[in-house]
């Protein structure tokens, strides 16, 4: 069998593809490669096919781009609009398979130039609850560019729980975004069915990068709830840019609440996002590397997860820097306002009093594994080793946890002098820190409100077992060894006679506590 290819300009509305613009009714494309570029400006825009739901074997999609001119032309030149967009298919309920066997496509890559407004995915724009993959492809990457929501290195947005379970390393050159982008997946809404564990899934481009403006991370928002039908895609996109403010608050540029109200997911199921190369207490392996750049809502692994669903990070390590956007980096910039802080925690964990000065404070959540923990999420024996810079609310681990952190630890030094309400493991805290620490020889800077485990520990708050080992520098006022300030439950641990010195030095008072217990 001959391999069929495309190298010219596919240029339309809806259904365009580089081979076939849709496949259905139990058709199989088999051995194709398109070199060209396929663009549109309605919906299902594929390399390979633009709408999917029968199988697509043996193929690839790659591109040549040197000096960005391609991409400059069809995100500049042409805008490109149109919705479900995906390096092999826009939109995907069916089979996408390459085996390891196959000879007939030498370069057995997936490498492409994918732009459109939502669902943007360097495989897929939108994988749906029957889409599968099974692959075995030697590059999973390219450049790809959403103008609104839901853009990732892998898929735009998944539905499917099938895939989670795949091994697949995806190597991004850029992605970039509004809201929901990542280097694997940009939203992740799924219906679990039983307790699913995803360990096979990692990004890994050090000169690659995630652009968004929040929920930007590896994997970006996770959601479990009842997936609609594929025939619902576009009341689905409706329901979530309705409750994007919900979701992820403050991204409608008011740093207090709407008031608007959404129905929390029942799902009791739990989903595990683990890095099975770092069993056995090794923290080795990089899980991921790619640079990210967003205002809130960020982390190295995951940026956000649904108030209620049931989430568990074990065993994973970023090294990937994560800071703020430059000006020409995104077309909005409400989410740089952040989010006020009360208002956050009386919609999202509990309607607790809180002590004084909170209702004043504006955060911007960015963890180095995820940005926000809340309630019924763990994260667990994980390690930050990169790089954070943002302007208030900023953990080596988490930006902001309502929920658990235990036996995680900060390696590098962190934080800067301009960053207020900053901890080597949590920005803020107002759930439960265990046995977590920070590494000797180290330092930890912020401005005010730095400790080594977290900036402030707020009323309901617990750090328990953990040790701070490094240096605490603040530029103002607030800065402790183990927390700036404590409004919350701080446990202390007997030091031993060879425990390593370190300083802690602020610029204007040094406070251990508002209150020790």
């Amino acid at each position: 069998m001959q391999v069929t290819t495309n190298a010219s300009y596919v240029i339309g509305n809806s259904y365009v593809g580089g081979i076939v613009g849709k496949n259905t009714e139990n058709v199989t494309i088999e051995n194709c490669v398109n070199n060209g570029v396929a663009a549109g400006y309605d919906r299902y825009i594929g390399g390979i096919t633009g709408y999917n739901d029968a199988t697509i074997a043996d193929c690839a999609s790659y591109l040549s781009d040197y000096n960005n001119s391609i991409f400059k032309m069809i995100v500049s030149a042409w805008k490109a609009t149109g919705d479900y967009a995906g390096g092999i298919t826009g939109y995907n309920n069916g089979r996408i398979t390459f085996s390891k066997a196959s000879q007939k496509i030498t370069v057995k890559s997936v490498s492409s130039i994918v732009a459109g407004e939502n669902y943007v995915g360097g495989i897929a724009g939108f994988n749906d609850v029957a889409g599968t993959l099974d692959v075995n492809y030697t590059l999973i990457g390219g450049k790809v560019y959403a103008y609104g929501d839901c853009a990732g290195g892998g898929f735009g947005f998944n539905a499917s729980t099938e895939v989670l379970t795949k091994e697949l390393t995806i190597k991004p050159t850029s992605v970039q975004g509004r809201y929901y982008v990542g280097g694997c997946i940009g939203a992740n809404v799924v219906n679990l069915s039983k307790n699913l564990t995803m360990e096979y899934f990692r990004a890994d481009n050090r000169l690659g990068s995630i652009v968004g403006e929040a929920s930007v991370e590896e994997s970006s928002v996770i959601r479990e709830r009842i997936q609609q039908s594929s025939l619902e895609q576009v009341r689905l996109l409706d329901e979530m840019d309705a409750q994007q403010s919900a979701i992820l608050p403050g991204i409608d540029g008011k740093t207090k609440s709407s008031g608007r109200q959404r129905q929390h997911q029942t799902n009791t199921h739990t989903l595990t996002i683990c890095d099975s190369r770092n069993e056995n207490n090794s923290l080795q392996t990089i899980t991921n590397n790619i640079p990210i750049r967003a205002w809130l809502y960020v982390g190295g692994i995951v940026g956000y997860c649904e108030n209620n669903s049931k989430l568990v990070i074990s065993n994973c390590v970023n090294e990937g820097t994560i800071g703020t956007p430059a000006n020409d980096d995104t077309q909005h910039t409400h989410a740089k306002n952040g989010v006020n802080l009360a208002t956050f925690i009386a919609g999202e964990v509990d309607g607790r009093q809180l002590a004084d000065g909170a209702a004043d404070v504006t955060i911007c959540p960015i963890g180095g594994i995820i940005g926000v923990n809340l309630k019924n999420q763990v994260i667990e024996h994980c390690a930050n080793k990169g790089t954070i810079t943002g302007t208030s609310g900023i953990g080596g681990i988490v930006g902001l946890n309502a929920g658990s952190v235990r036996s995680c630890n900060l390696t590098e030094n962190f934080g800067s002098a301009s960053i207020s309400y900053l901890g080597g493991i949590s920005g803020i805290n107002l759930g439960t820190i265990t046995e977590c620490t920070t590494k000797h020889g180290k330092t930890v800077s912020g401005k005010s409100n730095v400790g080594g485990i977290t900036g402030w520990n707020l009323n309901g708050g617990a750090v328990t077992d953990s040790s701070s080992y490094a240096n605490i520098t603040g530029d103002s006022d607030q800065v402790g060894g183990l927390t700036g300030r404590n409004s919350g439950m701080l446990q202390l641990q007997d030091e031993s006679s060879n425990s390593p010195s370190r300083t802690i030095r602020g610029k204007k008072k040094c406070r251990w506590s508002d209150r020790h217990e």
